[in-house]
């Protein structure tokens, strides 16, 4: 059955059907500058984001029709992840910082306590997406500008490090991979037995032996290469593996989330949306049939605004066939 998606402006809802399957594509939050680190939390039935731009954590309550904020007193901010067993804090990076914030998702006011620098390449360095993995192990991909502009990334600057929270607020850091130039999104497959990161300078997902009680990575394959495809321009983002064990990745500037299957590496569904700089990629919602995404707008120039006035917004995808395991919590050891 021939692709096509019908775009209801008025309602900022998208009907899309591929090969007989349908579904929902409609904007759930407000705009901000760039909506990163999408994480559902099924203990508190709340979807959390950032704002990397403003540094603002944002919670939006299932079934609410605002967000709850918190500003953060950095620069910038790249992921908030709940802590397991604690109702209100959470590990954020936050550009060059590991910080623990305690907030309580009402009040428009938390406590930040900084507690570990990684990377410190040099003073062009930030931290970028960061994910626990199943032991509460975070790690975080690490990236160096070259100059003030926000995509002139200097080649082999970054890297690729495992955090471990102590009780005591100490992180344990352990450098995983070096000479990488910008690692963006994450994931690991359901039975542990590998690691996923996308590498958005070589538009290329790849994929690691994992040793998950050791944290040891192993053999790497480029299992995904959007170089591929020419008709898309952009770079993957965003990563995340759904129940089938395939790959859900969001591609940058290019108004498309693609699912990659797990063993040709070949894109085998598409969902079209209506702005084109997608990021973050989350499965949630109270069945875990919820698949959530953030975007960035990416210029404040009038005619981009006018022309995509939603860009900046998390957007929930509905009536899918698959589902798919929201992100692990931060376990403190």
């Amino acid at each position: 059955m021939e692709k096509f998606c019908l775009l209801l402006v008025a309602l900022l809802i998208a009907y899309c059907v591929q090969g007989g399957l349908s579904f929902v594509i409609r904007q759930l939050t407000d705009p901000v500058t760039v909506a990163e680190g999408v994480f559902w939390d099924a203990e508190k039935y709340a979807l959390f984001y950032g704002d990397v731009a403003t540094s603002t954590v944002y919670r939006r309550k299932w079934g609410e029709k605002k967000s709850t904020s918190t500003k953060i007193p950095k620069k910038t901010i790249s992921s908030v992840i709940p802590i397991k067993g604690s109702r209100d804090d959470f590990i954020v990076t936050a550009y060059r910082d590991v910080v623990r914030l305690t907030w309580d998702g009402r009040q428009d006011t938390g406590t930040v306590k900084d507690l570990e620098k990684v990377g410190s390449f040099g003073n062009r360095y930030e931290l970028n997406d960061a994910k626990a993995d199943s032991t509460g192990r975070v790690w975080v991909g690490t990236y160096q500008l070259q100059s003030s502009d926000r995509f002139d990334f200097k080649q082999g600057g970054g890297g690729l490090f495992s955090l471990t929270i102590t009780d005591d607020d100490k992180v344990i850091i352990e450098e995983k991979i070096s000479n990488l130039t910008f690692p963006n999104g994450l994931a690991w497959s359901h039975d542990d037995k590998h690691f996923y990161y996308t590498d958005s300078a070589t538009r290329t997902i790849e994929r690691r032996d994992f040793d998950v009680e050791t944290g040891t990575l192993g053999d790497s394959k480029i299992v995904f290469d959007l170089g591929d495809y020419p008709e898309y321009h952009g770079v993957p983002d965003g990563i995340t593996v759904n129940d089938d064990g395939d790959i859900d990745a969001a591609i940058f500037n290019a108004s498309v989330v693609v699912r990659i299957d797990k063993v040709t590496g070949k894109i085998i569904e598409t969902g079209n949306y209506s702005v084109p700089h997608l990021t973050a990629v989350e499965w949630g919602g109270p069945n875990n049939d919820h698949f959530f995404t953030g975007s960035m707008k990416f210029s404040q120039d009038e005619e981009y605004v006018h022309k995509y006035p939603n860009a900046g917004a998390v957007f929930m995808v509905t009536n899918l066939t698959r589902t798919g395991r929201p992100s692990r919590k931060v376990v403190v050891k």
